[in-house]
């Protein structure tokens, strides 16, 4: 990692851009909008403005933020994969997130 440490930094960022997407759309803009606790509220206020300073420090913050969405759409096709197809849902889930946080990110950096 010594040779390169700029490259992991940004490929290890490239997931709080998922973190950022899932705690601010999927858990306080929803807590603002209906003014009620979610489950995923409290960790959310701490680590959506964590995922801003590491999405930050990475050099290419909109680049992260797209995996984040990209991430996303990823775990609604798997849905609907399983729902269309009738899947099985813990293959379908494993195989989709693995792409989507493993594979795209490592392929990205």
């Amino acid at each position: 990692a010594s040779f390169a440490p700029r490259r992991y930094l940004f490929s290890g960022s490239l997931n709080w851009g998922t973190a950022l997407v899932n705690g601010f759309v999927g858990h306080i803009l929803p807590a603002i909008g209906t003014s009620t606790y979610n489950p995923g509220l409290v960790q959310s206020i701490a680590m959506v403005p964590l995922s801003v300073y590491i999405i930050h420090k990475s050099g290419r913050p909109w680049l992260c933020v797209a995996n984040g969405i990209i991430g996303h759409v990823a775990l609604i096709v798997a849905i609907k994969v399983v729902y269309r197809f009738r899947t099985d849902e813990a293959l379908t889930m494993i195989s989709f997130m693995l792409l989507a946080g493993l594979v795209l990110p490592l392929v990205v950096s």
